[in-house]
């Protein structure tokens, strides 16, 4: 709880690539294709910041976004860390990232949802979220867009086109709603930590609430989650540093690592080879690059 409300009050990083997109938000980091091919994205905190980035198909970042929520600015610097534009046009108090599979940015910010298209600086869609404390966004390939409500208790449904919640998806025992991410099957997977201070990950067949299951894994801190190109869904576990491969029913397929530092989000490639993350060092916020499952360093940024 600690390491999300900091989130909330300091800064958050998007680190992208040109080939590859990641989100960023307050709860952790994630990947969205930035376009049909290898997507890549993470999301970090170090001290005041979370850090995003995304890599080309060769890992190599080709852009960085960074989202500032003292500022209220998101940053775009190129592979050389040099500052190509600002984004401040309903920008506030941003608290997410997502690239979708048509390059837009989709920016979660205190009460609202943000969508700017590939290369503009103002958005074009606003998705107004009365449930308050956006965190985290997913975009399904129908353009039902799923809003994670971190103090809620619940995920915001906007059908196709819509600005307005359409529906809700609850978990009455929920007391924080951390990631969400959808599959093109249409489920709906989501990371909650309950009042005792248990994570679980919640399953919403077919998107609907009456699908509502709760899987079997549980976690010292369910942060950020995300669903690679096998179909599995990847959880990053804040407290215990790790990030453990899960099948769709909840079942560990054997591939984990550790993340040895305290990561506050991560994503992973679209050939599931590499995955990005922001780790908390005492010195400054850094993102890393590293080879999933065996841990090998790629490149830290």
């Amino acid at each position: 709880l600690y390491m999300r409300v900091r989130n909330r009050k300091y800064h958050l990083v998007a680190i992208g690539v040109a080939m590859m997109l990641m989100q960023a938000c307050s709860n952790g980091a994630a990947l969205a294709p930035v376009s049909l091919n290898h997507p890549l994205a993470l999301r970090r905190l170090d001290g005041d910041a979370i850090r995003e980035q995304l890599n080309t198909a060769s890992s190599l970042p080709t852009a960085i976004y960074i989202a500032d929520a003292l500022q209220n600015t998101i940053d775009v610097f190129d592979a050389n860390g040099n500052l190509t534009e600002t984004i401040t046009d309903s920008v506030q108090n941003p608290a997410g990232l997502l690239v979708d599979g048509n390059q837009n940015l989709w920016v979660a910010n205190s009460t609202y949802i943000s969508m700017y298209p590939m290369g503009q600086m103002k958005p074009t869609r606003t998705l107004q979220d009365p449930n308050g404390s956006p965190d985290d966004v997913s975009v399904a390939k129908d353009g039902t867009v799923y809003v994670s409500n971190f103090f809620n208790s619940s995920v915001s449904v906007y059908a196709p086109g819509r600005n307005l919640p359409t529906r809700m998806l609850r978990d009455t025992r929920a007391q924080y709603v951390v990631g969400v991410v959808s599959d093109p099957g249409g489920d709906v997977f989501a990371t909650i930590n309950d009042s005792s201070g248990v994570g679980h990950i919640d399953k919403f067949v077919d998107g609907k609430q009456a699908g509502f299951k709760r899987l079997p894994p549980r976690f010292s801190w369910a942060a950020d989650i995300k669903l690679d190109e096998a179909g599995n869904l990847l959880v990053l576990d804040g407290t215990q540093v790790s990030v453990t491969e899960y099948t769709k029913a909840g079942r560990r397929t054997g591939r984990s690592m550790s993340t040895f530092y305290q990561w506050n989000a991560f994503d992973i490639s679209r050939d599931d080879k590499y995955i990005a993350g922001t780790d908390s060092l005492p010195d400054h916020d850094r993102g890393v690059l590293e080879e999933f499952p065996s841990s090998k360093h790629g490149a830290r940024f």
